[in-house]
């Protein structure tokens, strides 16, 4: 059922059983109402009760049926739905080429601009004096259209830095080189769409000075690091036509004590055969079982098209690795992880794969609304998610500790070694439970 006349309906059950409630504990039962209703397809559950206490608990035990008995009731967040057409998500036949490319002044004379220039028509493109003083008229009219707007500026900091790990989790050490900000691909979770403040796809053409950055900042590496460009923007992407990869690879190709990671769900590698000539490149792939990645990935290669990618890869002796994150839980979650991973292993050995990082769905608050608007047939916010102890969203530690130890022991089976296995944004009693330790190697 269409979510807007679902919670239409909703509204209109809860006003006929309960014409008393007052506004906030009225919003807090359509809540309850809706999601019940869009998992079972009917309102049958919804019957008489004494108070509102009485009709709140027994709701949420009907929402919350695996955790219900265990988890602190304070811990449920329970935002009213709201639906925007305008904010919708673009999932559709849509390509990612730009309708507008703004370039700094400065840029003028760049090989990033010279390029862009030999790729699109002269007339979506617009010189502004700088991003700063152009913000308004750089940013598309929605999220959604950030795609269609490319700027080409300076980046002047933020070039490589330790990735900011939440507060209360375990770091694996990992370093972000921050280069450019934006992803044209549309997924459901991704937790962009609830942090960048600008409408566009930012396409720095200083790369050099990212690289004398890194020079003066890791000059004297006593242990090895690890460092990806995946942050803020999905690695490769837009490579074909920013040519980023190369001048990474011919920057960091042989430099001791570092492996620079491309992380990415593109299976446009092409580039990464050209010039990565060195042990010390690595590309990463972002997976999940096809059943979810068909309904909450779009715009971006499919899964069979990543793993393909991943094998041509590492048949050519290219280091490779992938992610598992966001888990998602659900009442097939064996199966459908199951096959996945038999798809990744049959494709490649597990001895050749540099390493896995695991993390389980997870969001801030502020996203919840912007998920439900964006991708409003969803059904990941069906799941039992509760605060964490860093104020995020999560499954309860059971849940993501039975989908971890499930992955975990299927990876060993496979001939991964543990210490090439790490969590993403996990406490320090997940990683004991599952008897891995932040330093992993590669």
């Amino acid at each position: 059922m269409n979510p807007e006349k679902l919670l239409s309906l909703a509204q209109k059950e809860v006003s006929l059983k309960y014409p008393s409630l007052k506004a906030n504990k009225k919003r807090e039962i359509v809540r309850l109402v809706f999601d019940i209703a869009k998992i079972k397809k009917d309102f049958s559950f919804l019957s008489l009760e004494k108070s509102y206490a009485s009709l709140k608990k027994k709701l949420i035990k009907i929402r919350y049926p695996l955790s219900f008995s265990k988890i602190d009731l304070n811990r449920i967040y329970l935002p009213y739905p709201e639906f925007s057409d305008f904010q919708k998500a673009l999932t559709g036949d849509y390509d990612i080429l730009p309708e507008k490319i703004f370039w700094e002044s400065s840029a003028e004379n760049s090989e990033l601009l010279k390029r862009l220039k030999d790729k699109f028509p002269k007339d979506i493109f617009k010189e502004i004096k700088t991003l700063k003083e152009s913000k308004s008229e750089i940013s598309a009219p929605s999220y959604s259209l950030r795609k269609k707007h490319w700027v080409i500026f300076k980046q002047k900091s933020g070039f490589a830095e330790k990735c900011p790990c939440t507060q209360g989790c375990l770091s694996c050490g990992y370093f972000n080189m921050n280069l450019g900000f934006g992803c044209p691909y549309e997924c459901s979770y991704c937790y962009l769409q609830g942090y960048q403040n600008i409408n566009a796809i930012l396409l720095p053409y200083n790369i050099k000075d990212f690289f004398d950055e890194f020079d003066k900042k890791f000059s004297d590496l006593k242990s090895t690091i690890r460092i990806g460009s995946g942050e803020f923007s999905d690695s490769l992407a837009l490579d074909s036509f920013t040519q980023y990869s190369k001048n990474i690879c011919d920057f960091f190709s042989g430099k001791k004590n570092v492996v620079f990671e491309f992380k990415t769900k593109s299976a446009q590698v092409e580039n990464i055969f050209k010039y990565a000539k060195s042990e010390n490149i690595a590309v990463s792939f972002s997976l999940a079982p096809k059943e979810i990645s068909e309904k909450e990935e779009f715009l971006c290669s499919g899964v069979n098209e990543r793993i393909s990618a991943m094998k041509k890869l590492s048949q050519a002796g290219i280091k490779t690795a992938f992610h598992l994150d966001p888990i998602v839980f659900s009442q097939d979650f064996e199966p459908l992880y199951e096959n996945l991973l038999e798809k990744v292993f049959s494709s490649v050995n597990g001895g050749n794969i540099s390493w896995i990082s695991l993390g389980s769905f997870r969001f801030a608050r502020e996203t919840f609304k912007i998920m439900e608007k964006r991708f409003p047939v969803s059904s990941l916010l069906e799941g039992e998610m509760f605060l964490d102890f860093d104020g995020k969203l999560r499954y309860p530690f059971d849940i993501r500790k039975k989908m971890y130890s499930f992955i975990v022991k299927y990876l060993l089976k496979k001939g991964v070694s543990k210490n090439k296995i790490y969590l993403c944004m996990e406490n320090k009693d997940m990683w004991d439970a599952l008897g891995i330790t932040p330093d992993f190697s590669w």
